[in-house]
């Protein structure tokens, strides 16, 4: 079994630190803010 003192916490926990690592599928990390590539889509359109 494993050991319980290692392993504190909620589940939310382990899914920030498996994001963190890279373990978890998650949106784009965009080098521009969503909401400037919106109004820009929107005046090309």
């Amino acid at each position: 079994m494993a050991d319980k003192s290692r392993y504190t916490g909620h589940l939310i926990d382990f899914n920030v630190r498996a994001e963190r690592m890279g373990w978890l599928p998650s949106a784009p990390q965009l080098g521009t803010n969503p909401l400037t590539i919106a109004r820009e889509a929107e005046k090309r359109a």
